[in-house]
């Protein structure tokens, strides 16, 4: 064993272990959560403890291959002409195939709210887009709105190539082997998890295509990548990820309050450059947001939106701790959701859609409080829960999230659509459609034990997780902005209502880099 050689190595490599373990362990035995109780706490610790040796051991030799030079890089890579433009032209066309086989495209879920009313709820630029190619093209210009759901989804198949293709340009530019950046643009291109969420028309897809050009300057700033008008990307992505996600804003504020204790305390060297540019890109963000809900005259969202963890942990609570509960506490409970009968331990949407915390912030963060010191394993359980499949590599809960019935098209990878909107499916590649439908509506894609890790989104966060412990196991903080970004957005995708594939698509989208980015600086 490598595992205990160098003492550093072998404590973040335990200490990493038993955090992977100990949160798929607490999972997979607390989905039978109201038997859920200190004796099977204590098994999962020492299960944990154990396994960690054996995990621990796994990342110290992933480490060391990951230094192996000659095994990824490349530093005789002839620069060929027109690389970008060709990535592009090849991303979409693999796209292009799945929108033939799904034409016009998904008409996703909310798209109907979004039809209806200016929401904050949901980006009111993403609102104006829907509504531009559903109202305009396809009701007044084409008098057919299958044809304007199409071109939005053909102009979203061009945006996604353009910002994916970046990616992959500064991958190239940074030497790794030609096998394996075919290898990873194949996978951008031919992962059905790419191509379906490419064509549906929720706001992730841009959000993600944001997320990837944001990282994708970080890692060229550091690898010395020239990008031709960087800080105009740099600032673009920023704002569109703000744009797009309010938590993606709060994540962006934590940063900054992250680098100014390093500067002020720890009296560090921070890049000062993308600090104000970051600022800079939040002010312009806040007041584009603040003209389009004033123009539009937007409805505000629930604040109850921000409060799906603490929801699940109390109705938790509540459901399996009943009879130890006094009568006022069962009382608040039912006030401030009424719909707490329908805990559903995966999802928040029930409970958050009727819920009435602010009716009564007071007692309710003290109601919080009080049962979480008391009940601390059913608060833990709760969140584990609801991000099981962030988080639990073998997760098959999240492919039936919104239902058990196939024919609402709501699997694994959701291909429902609203009718009587003048929408309708109408493949062009029936074979593909119905390939799609079998794997990832019926969820058959959990038979195919060849392939279905390609699927279980939890293992991209668990090497984003991965990849930054050797960061900060070697305390190197060249890509320190992209690190602590991406956690600290992770963390607030964790305080969200549910785990779907689409939340998870940005992570899923930038593990390539992640990878390239600490076999580059590791040599």
């Amino acid at each position: 064993m490598i595992l205990f050689k160098n003492k550093k190595d072998a404590v973040f490599a335990l200490l990493y272990g038993f955090l992977f373990c100990f949160i798929n362990f607490f999972i997979y035995k607390g989905s039978d959560w109201m038997n859920l109780n200190t004796g099977i706490f204590i098994q999962i610790i020492i299960l944990s403890l154990l396994m960690s040796l054996f995990v621990g051991e796994i990342y110290l030799r992933i480490k060391a291959l990951l230094r192996n030079k000659d095994l990824f890089v490349d530093n005789d890579v002839n620069k060929a002409s027109g690389y970008y433009v060709k990535t592009f032209l090849v991303h979409f066309l693999s796209y292009f195939v799945v929108f033939l086989a799904y034409y016009p495209g998904i008409f996703a879920y909310d798209v109907h709210h979004q039809l209806a009313v200016y929401s904050t709820k949901h980006p009111l630029l993403h609102t104006l887009f829907i509504r531009f190619f559903y109202y305009v093209i396809g009701g007044q210009v084409f008098k057919n709105y299958n044809i304007g759901i199409a071109f939005a989804t053909v102009t979203q198949i061009i945006i996604f190539s353009l910002m994916i293709s970046l990616l992959h340009y500064v991958i190239y530019r940074v030497n790794i082997k030609k096998v394996y950046r075919y290898i990873m643009i194949g996978f951008s291109c031919l992962c059905p998890i790419f191509s379906v969420l490419v064509i549906s028309h929720t706001k992730d897809i841009f959000f993600t295509g944001f997320f990837i050009v944001f990282i994708s300057c970080v890692f060229a700033e550091e690898f010395n990548v020239n990008l031709k008008n960087y800080n105009l990307l740099f600032m673009i992505s920023v704002v569109g990820l703000c744009l797009f996600r309010n938590n993606c804003m709060y994540a962006f504020v934590l940063v900054l309050f992250y680098f100014l204790i390093k500067k002020i305390l720890l009296k560090k060297e921070i890049n000062r450059k993308m600090i104000i540019s970051i600022i800079a890109s939040i002010a312009i963000s806040f007041v584009i947001s603040t003209g389009l809900k004033i123009v539009l005259q937007a409805q505000d969202v629930s604040k109850n939106q921000f409060l799906s963890i603490p929801y699940q942990q109390i109705a938790n609570v509540y459901h399996k701790e009943y009879n130890s509960l006094d009568k006022e506490t069962k009382e608040f409970c039912e006030f401030i959701m009424q719909d707490i009968d329908l805990y559903n331990i995966h999802i928040a949407d029930d409970l958050k859609s009727t819920g009435r915390a602010l009716a009564d912030p007071v007692k309710f963060v003290t109601t919080y409080i009080k049962l979480g010191m008391k009940y601390p394993l059913d608060y833990i359980n709760a969140f584990l829960q609801t991000n099981s499949g962030f988080l639990y590599v073998l997760d098959t809960s999240t492919a039936s999230l919104y239902t058990d019935d196939p024919s609402l098209r709501m699997g694994y990878l959701a291909t429902f659509y609203w009718k009587d909107f003048g929408v309708e499916t109408q493949s062009k590649i029936p074979f593909i459609f119905d390939a799609y439908e079998y794997l990832f509506t019926y969820n058959n894609y959990q038979k195919a034990y060849l392939i279905r890790p390609i699927f279980e989104y939890a293992i991209y966060i668990w090497l984003i997780i991965l990849i930054v412990f050797y960061y900060i196991q070697d305390r190197d903080d060249t890509f320190e902005l992209a690190n602590v970004f991406i956690i600290l957005y992770m963390i607030s995708v964790f305080m969200g209502p549910c785990a779907l594939v689409r939340y998870a698509f940005p992570f899923i989208a930038v593990v390539p880099l992640f990878i390239v980015s600490y076999v580059v600086k590791s040599n």
